[in-house]
């Protein structure tokens, strides 16, 4: 099968972001930065009401819960605008592929260069509302964008190869960076 698409900077962004949704790594940064940030200004908060200075401890405490309610939420948004500024600065564009899969290989090819995978080296597949992306043991990913392809026909093709490889077809399709 061969499928011929272009991928996109938005398509390379949603590979990111998906990936960093699913990375244990990236979670547990934001979380980690989320907790601390607002048990500093909790902490902050009880040394002003100790000292007697009510104003500053109230400052604070407001802070405090406005960090816990909103700062994981602003850590996402600057985590996306981090990964924009990424991909901008890449400045590859648009880039046509032309990926064909036999039964033993998976060969890519665009206007940066050509590259063949042994089908065995695929790790997980992903389907989200928007994309097709599959990973494999080196970490690369390949990203299919549904919008340029023949879906089922697709999908029916990927079936056969996953069945054979004994590696399921994870369905996310309600998926989003939040």
């Amino acid at each position: 099968m061969t499928l011929n698409y272009e991928l996109t900077e938005d398509d390379r962004l949603q590979n990111l972001l998906f990936t960093a949704s699913k990375s244990e790594v990236v979670k547990k940064t934001l979380k980690r930065s989320w907790v601390v940030n607002s048990l500093l200004m909790f902490i902050l908060c009880l040394l002003f009401f100790i000292t007697h200075n009510r104003v500053l401890g109230y400052y604070f405490l407001i802070l405090g819960i406005i960090f816990a309610c909103f700062f994981y939420s602003y850590l996402r948004w600057k985590y996306r605008k981090k990964l924009i500024k990424h991909v901008q600065q890449a400045h590859i564009g648009n880039l046509p592929c032309i990926t064909t899969f036999t039964y033993e290989f998976m060969e890519t090819e665009g206007s940066t260069g050509s590259t063949k995978i042994y089908l065995a080296e695929l790790k997980d597949a992903y389907e989200t509302g928007e994309y097709f992306f599959l990973r494999f043991k080196t970490g690369s990913t390949l990203i299919i964008p549904k919008n340029q392809i023949d879906v089922n026909l697709f999908k029916n093709e990927l079936l056969t190869i996953l069945n054979r490889l004994k590696i399921r077809l994870i369905p996310e399709l309600n998926w989003k960076w939040k």
